[in-house]
């Protein structure tokens, strides 16, 4: 069960991992500290010999991991690739680790690509980031096949590239607060799909012509709390923000800020005021799963 302290000892025992290995943080870390050796070629295998592993856990006890970025890698490659069964879920874990001051500079390569594509379900991610707290400069996806649960995320981005654009690579947030500042929708795909049980906050500064007005999709029992004026296109409102697929538990939506939009032609979306959505007891009331069970 190694120990780190510095980001050469992380990196080190991630490259050495086996199966059931547990890496414990036991200082905060800085990337900037870490200095390549000559010939360092990327991404960074995990472990290096590209063995399948299938339990391999990160507790960062509440540890910091600054200044992480993908801007060193040459085009084209991502940080690290993190190498987990094909089957299965869960394989590899972070615990309580933050990333802070993340930034994914080249737009399509992740900071972290898992070899399996995970598909749209909650059961089949084989990376998950768990009580974590993620912040940064997004102008490229974090990861490929992520899971999140109970994590605090803050994404800036001038790219609509949060998410992967292939479905089958898409993350699932369960229990997370999401903060949005000022990310840009520049083409048809959404902010953020697979929330559940998700308090999302934000703006957005701009939007391309002729990009349609699906900002949130797959959501269950989810929060979406516009901050800031959009004008939509007269879409209804569960086209902007889609329920899951046979959802049961309504999605709330705050409305003060969209203009143009019209009903919800979902009984699983449902739209409230600024002052509805700060009053627990009318959410009650109409169905939203305040207490989520």
């Amino acid at each position: 069960m190694p120990t780190v302290s510095t980001f050469e000892q992380f990196l080190t025992a991630l490259q050495t991992a086996v199966d059931g290995s547990i890496i414990e943080l036991a200082n905060d870390i800085d990337f900037n500290e870490w200095i390549p050796p000559d010939g360092q070629t990327y991404p960074i295998h995990v472990p290096s010999d590209a063995t399948q592993l299938g339990d391999l856990t990160i507790n960062g006890n509440g540890h910091t991991v600054y200044n992480l970025t993908n801007y060193r890698p040459s085009a084209g490659s991502s940080l690290f690739y993190l190498h987990t069964l094909t089957t299965g879920v869960d394989h590899i874990k972070f615990n309580n680790v933050n990333f802070l001051n993340v930034a994914c500079t080249n737009e399509n390569t992740p900071l972290f690509i898992s070899n399996f594509n995970s598909g749209a379900s909650d059961v089949t991610h084989p990376i998950s980031f768990n009580d974590c707290t993620i912040q940064g400069v997004f102008n490229c996806p974090f990861g490929r096949s992520l899971y999140y649960a109970r994590c605090m995320m803050t994404i800036q981005s001038n790219r609509n590239q949060i998410e992967p654009t292939a479905n089958n690579q898409k993350p699932y947030y369960h229990m997370c607060w999401i903060w949005l500042k000022n990310v840009i929708k520049d083409n048809n795909n959404p902010f953020l799909t697979h929330l559940d049980t998700c308090y999302v906050q934000g703006q957005k500064t701009g939007q391309a012509a002729n990009t349609n007005n699906t900002y949130f999709t797959n959501c269950i029992n989810s929060c979406i709390n516009f901050t800031a004026s959009i004008v939509l296109s007269t879409p209804a409102l569960s086209s902007v923000v889609q329920a899951a697929a046979g959802a049961t538990k309504i999605n709330i939506v705050n409305t003060d800020h969209l203009t143009g939009t019209a009903a919800s032609t979902s009984t699983a979306v449902v739209g409230v005021t600024d002052e509805q959505m700060k009053n627990a007891q009318y959410l009650f009331d109409i169905g939203f799963d305040i207490l989520p069970t």
